[in-house]
């Protein structure tokens, strides 16, 4: 290229087996959870070297009072959500945490071994002039706060079914918590 070249301009040649891996990715970095609310976490799959199996989800070093609900990936599926969720007298704190898959693979020769990977989180920023994009972050945080604007948020009705075309209405009934006056 360019007429360079030569035994100044080497190159390398990397080859390996193409074995089942995946990796994970996280749609938001951080989570601000009231007491008493919860919050999702959506996770992707990218499956590579042919791997179709099921992987086990978890989160660590979820500060006190936070939990979080078995997630299992199915094989063959590339996406699955985490809620988390503050116990109601859940105190202000904050943590880094992992999130991490867990899968059993076959790997060279058909033998069977665990692998495990870290979700890489990834957070929306908002561009100049209104536009938004996805950028992939290193730390994911999770944190209780100790108030939210709105206390509770009721729709009515809470099951809805429409046809193609059909129009419903529905009632929403907000309560603030005591002393928030802002916009909703």
């Amino acid at each position: 290229l360019l007429n360079r070249g030569g035994s100044m301009f080497p190159y390398t040649l990397s080859i390996k087996l193409d074995e089942p891996n995946f990796s994970l990715t996280c749609d938001e970095d951080r989570a601000g959870i009231g007491p008493g609310t919860a919050m999702p976490w959506f996770v992707h799959v990218t499956r590579t070297g042919n791997f179709a199996g099921a992987i086990e989800v978890r989160v660590e070093g979820l500060p006190a009072g936070v939990s979080v609900n078995p997630l299992t990936i199915p094989a063959h599926a590339n996406d699955g959500v985490l809620i988390l969720q503050a116990a109601a007298d859940a105190k202000p704190i904050a943590s880094l945490v992992n999130v991490i898959g867990k899968a059993t693979i076959a790997g060279h020769e058909n033998a069977m071994r665990v692998i495990e990977r870290r979700a890489d989180p990834l957070t929306e920023l908002e561009m100049p002039g209104g536009g938004r994009m996805i950028w992939p972050v290193t730390t994911h945080a999770v944190s209780v706060c100790s108030k939210f604007d709105l206390s509770e948020v009721k729709v009515t009705p809470t099951e809805l079914t429409l046809q193609p075309g059909q129009k419903a209405t529905l009632d929403v009934e907000i309560t603030r918590r005591e002393g928030y006056t802002g916009p909703v």
